[in-house]
């Protein structure tokens, strides 16, 4: 493993300044060898196709992208008071419709419905 590691990282030198992906993308080249070498190194038996190591990167990557979305959204519905947040020793959040909210929330939604540049969120 030693002495691959040279090579490896000249590989990733490589890949960072854009030699072995041409082209823009969301996740810079860098994050992207990191990611992949954090995991072989913990998982040290793996040996996975290239298919097999873009299919778990892109499902990781969809996974973290839409916690971030699915926590903002819930912020958001707390602050407008659709959403109660309750806390519960020992647990994650818990939260729950705001049953004083329920017209206005129906409401909020029907007015989603309209036109795109009506909607708020």
């Amino acid at each position: 493993l030693h002495d691959a590691l040279p090579i490896c990282i000249a590989v990733a030198l490589e890949f960072d300044r854009g030699h072995l992906l041409p082209g823009s993308t969301s996740v810079s080249n860098s994050e992207v060898v990191e990611q992949i070498l954090s995991y072989f190194l913990r998982n040290p038996n793996a040996a996975d196709s290239l298919e097999a190591i873009a299919h778990w990167r892109l499902l990781e990557e969809t996974v973290y992208r839409s916690f971030q979305k699915t926590e903002a959204a819930l912020n958001w519905l707390v602050r407008e008071g659709f959403l109660l947040e309750v806390w519960v020793d020992g647990s994650a959040r818990i939260f729950r419709m705001d049953p004083d909210r329920r017209t206005e929330a129906v409401q909020f939604l029907e007015k989603q419905d309209g036109p795109a540049d009506q909607k708020e969120p």
